[in-house]
């Protein structure tokens, strides 16, 4: 706890991100009904159920898959950048960060590729 507590506080876009929301909730107007609650909710089912995938091993496997296809790293990230680009046309951008964020995680842990700070 006191590392998370320690990273927090050192990170500038938490504090300004912070600073700004308690700047729009003092002069803003906020609602409990501006929040669209069925769309949290199946953001919420999405989570689950990728979360799910993944500990059923299905994440891993198709970066299994994806690594036994790509021939080098860049054909590798080319792969999954494009399945993310076009995804992102199909679905909401959300969906799509929410639905293939664990996938490359798992693709960067499996390839050990390095993973920026």
């Amino acid at each position: 706890m006191q590392r998370i507590i320690h990273k927090l506080r050192h990170d500038t876009l938490f504090i300004v991100t912070t600073i700004l929301v308690m700047v729009a909730s003092v002069f803003g107007l906020v609602s409990w009904n501006s929040i669209s609650w069925p769309t949290v909710l199946s953001l919420s089912a999405l989570l689950g159920l990728v979360t799910l995938f993944q500990s059923l091993g299905f994440i891993d496997a198709l970066a299994d898959y994806f690594i036994q296809k790509a021939k080098t790293t860049r054909s590798l990230i080319l792969a999954i950048f494009l399945l993310t680009f076009f995804s992102a046309m199909v679905v909401t951008n959300d969906v799509a960060i929410l639905t293939f964020l664990p996938l490359t995680f798992a693709l960067a842990k499996k390839s050990r590729c390095r993973l920026s700070k």
